[in-house]
This record gives structure tokens, sequence and C-alpha cells, in this order.
């Protein structure tokens, strides 16, 4: 696709990057910072009025909190013997949300 559109004159080079995130914020300033960083997270904000973006804001907040904690209610429940398999899920989910920070952050 890349060479479709520039032509055979381009070289493009590419360059793996681990970028290891360990946020020390709560849900409020995690959502601020998808809305400052992520492009998706900006084009969405920027179509809403002020009013929007704010219901927008808190529901993006609420969200993020409800998830976490049913993360916790999840592996609270779970049996010890389930727990290898549902940390690699959760590991998982922490992968995700790197893979996300680090196109952020790249």
């Amino acid at each position: 696709m890349v060479r479709e559109r520039f032509g055979d004159g381009v070289t493009i080079r590419t360059q793996k990057r681990i970028v290891l995130f360990n946020p020390q914020m709560g849900a409020a300033a995690a959502v601020d910072f998808f809305r400052e960083y992520f492009g998706p997270t900006r084009v969405a904000f920027s179509r809403l009025d002020a009013e929007g973006q704010e219901r927008m804001r808190a529901d993006l907040v609420d969200l993020w909190v409800a998830f976490n904690r049913h993360i916790l209610h999840v592996l609270r429940a779970m049996p010890e013997s389930a727990l290898p398999h549902e940390i690699a899920v959760i590991e998982g989910y922490v992968r995700h949300v790197n893979h996300h920070l680090a196109q952020i952050l790249s």
C-alpha cells in the first residue's frame, strides 16, 4: 500500500520499540491522557460541542472505573486453580493497553 502511494523511490524503515507504561494516575487522568494524545479519542471529542465533550468524558471515566473494578471482581471470585489462565488474560489486557499507549508515545 505504501509503494502504491509513494512509488518505488521511497525507502521505509521501521523499528519496533517496547514502551513500558505504568500509569500512576486515576481514571480521570487516564481519560484526559487519551483525549489529548490518542488520535481516535481526539477526533471523537473534537466532533462534540462542549457539553457533549463533558458528557463523553464523564462516561469514559465511569467506563474505565467500572471495567477495572469488574476485572478485580472476576479475579477475586475465581478459584486459585483458574488464576494462571486468568492472569494470562489480564496480562493480555495490559499488553493491549500498552500497545495503544506505545502508538501514542511513538
